[in-house]
């Protein structure tokens, strides 16, 4: 059902769930958002702040360095 990249980040969010443990992330679309907003885990993202773009109100297209 998940790629390699899915699986993993599924069994993160699934440990971080057990342990009650809190997943620190860059804060970009890394993929592991929706398991962790599945699994109710706190998740923190840590970025430069000159590196990232913000979301905008257009959802055709995304930006490589866009949060989620």
């Amino acid at each position: 059902m998940y790629t390699e990249r899915g699986k993993f980040y599924a069994g993160i969010a699934r440990v971080a769930y057990k342990t009650d443990a809190v997943i620190i992330d860059s804060g970009i679309k890394t993929g592991l958002e929706p398991f962790a907003i599945r699994k109710e885990v706190k998740l923190i993202g840590v970025c430069p702040g000159k590196k990232v773009k913000f979301p905008k109100t257009n959802l055709l297209s995304r930006e490589p360095f866009e949060l989620s």
